[in-house]
């Protein structure tokens, strides 16, 4: 938000207002001051601008002058004239607040944004009741990523002019980013109350409630705001986000698509969207919704994760992979990348690729079981059973109930004919979790090894009414007829 100071020289005593170090003509400049002034007044700019030109080749140092002519090309969009008039002015007098403040109005149209800030600093050194000053420089600190700095600032804008609606707005949404949602609704309430027809901050302050779980409330904000501002791209996706509270997810897809109608370059809207959508399973939407948000911020990493998620679910695994593995260029060691990195290159039929990221995994993180478990199988289907003995002991040592990895190091002991060892571990396996199918049938394979088929048979229809539809227990209950 850009302010523009109104200078507050009074017209009958303009005449005190010169330079004493290099007097021309100062009368001459007094009195061009005071025709400008009702020029610009009479809402003729150009005007003035003439005029106050001509009073500045008169008296070059002529404090109103260059003043008024620096604020005359600042409300006129000149913000270069501005920024050069109001520098020569903050050199001869710098302790003009007045000037201070256009200057850093000046500098910040221009976009320049830390010498703004450095201009607004000065006046409020020279004046630290000036709340104008102090205001503005929360503005530029939050331009400038000095969210720290900038909450202070704001805190004492308040404290000197507690009726400054926009700086309790800013005291809310600064306050949200460490998550005080009561502080922060505090704020909201007052920005709320000093100026109750401004759609913004009714939308804050629902998200400030929001973040305090107080959803009625929250909608009752979100519901001003938008009538206020029926466009609020805040209190559309605040609404939204209330909707995906209650499950009410076609609602929250009307709300996020009017947003995404209202700013179709919000990231925020366009993410929420491309969510949703991917829980309804409408997996087109939601990759065109990621891929807007990706064209906004393409270095994202949760977009980025999205939409290696959604391309996942659309079978589009080469779109899944290349995404993916741009995480990790970001991060060699992302877990959750390399876990589903190596799920897609299954897909793929890249079953030695696969097997590579796993091993990139667990060399990252050896606590990760899942990985060393998935490790295991992929080995044994490759003939490694070796090996895949060792991971699945890593999992056991760590998870000596996993019935996964008891029944994978069955497995691997009967790949290398150890039949004793191989049931034992079967067993063990069943002892674990009854409810897991796999290891009765693999224990009644080893039975019929062993010539014990009447065992065998038993622990196949055990398989099969652990999961009926378990084809492999199938097969080998039908080599024994009814």
């Amino acid at each position: 938000m850009k302010r523009i100071y109104t200078l507050t020289f009074i017209l009958p005593i303009l005449c005190t207002m010169h330079c004493l170090a290099a007097p021309i003509d100062t009368a001459a400049a007094d009195r061009l001051v005071a025709e400008a002034v009702t020029a610009l007044n009479a809402g003729k700019t150009a005007s003035a601008i003439s005029l106050l030109e001509e009073g500045r080749q008169k008296s070059p140092s002529h404090e109103a002058t260059l003043s008024w002519l620096g604020y005359t090309y600042l409300k006129s969009g000149n913000a270069s004239a501005a920024v050069s008039v109001l520098q020569d002015a903050n050199k001869k007098f710098p302790k003009n607040t007045q000037i201070c403040l256009n200057l850093g109005a000046a500098l910040d149209q221009a976009d320049r944004p830390a010498e703004a800030l450095q201009a607004y600093q000065n006046a409020a050194k020279l004046n630290p009741k000036d709340s104008a000053a102090v205001y503005s420089m929360g503005v530029l600190q939050v331009r400038l990523n000095k969210m720290t700095d900038a909450l202070v600032s704001f805190k004492a804008a308040v404290a000197l002019n507690p009726r400054d609606a926009s700086a309790w707005d800013y005291i809310n949404t600064l306050t949200q980013r460490s998550k005080d949602w009561t502080s922060a609704a505090n704020a909201g309430v007052k920005a709320t109350k000093l100026a109750p027809s401004t759609s913004v901050y009714w939308a804050n302050y629902g998200n400030a409630l929001l973040g305090a779980k107080k959803t009625t409330e929250a909608q009752k904000a979100f519901s001003t705001a938008l009538k206020l501002d029926p466009n609020s791209l805040t209190a559309l996706i605040g609404t939204a986000n209330i909707a995906v509270q209650n499950n009410s997810l076609n609602e929250a897809i009307k709300n996020l698509e009017r947003a995404v109608a209202v700013s179709p370059g919000s990231f925020e809207a366009q993410f929420n969207l491309a969510s949703v959508c991917y829980r309804l399973a409408r997996y087109e939407d939601a990759q065109k919704a990621i891929d807007a948000a990706l064209v906004v911020k393409p270095d994202s990493i949760s977009a980025t994760r999205a939409a290696a998620v959604i391309a996942q679910a659309r079978k589009d695994f080469k779109l899944s992979e290349g995404h993916y593995r741009k995480l990790l260029v970001k991060d060699a060691k992302d877990a959750d990348a390399l876990w589903q990195l190596s799920l897609v290159l299954l897909e793929l039929g890249r079953t030695e690729d696969s097997i590579q990221t796993l091993n990139q995994l667990v060399a990252a993180n050896p606590a990760h079981l899942r990985a060393r478990n998935a490790l295991g199988a992929l080995l044994i289907q490759q003939g490694r059973a070796v090996d895949a003995e060792k991971h699945y002991l890593a999992v056991i040592a760590k998870e000596p109930k996993s019935a996964e990895a008891l029944n994978g190091l069955g497995l691997v002991y009967e790949k290398l004919g150890k039949l004793t060892e191989s049931a034992s571990s079967f067993e063990k396996a069943i002892q674990a979790d009854p409810k897991y199918p796999y290891p009765y049938n693999n224990l009644g394979v080893i039975r019929e090894k062993q010539n014990r088929n009447d065992e065998a048979k038993q622990l196949f229809r055990k398989a099969l009414q652990v999961k009926p539809d378990y084809s492999d227990a199938q097969a080998n209950l039908a080599r024994y007829g009814k």
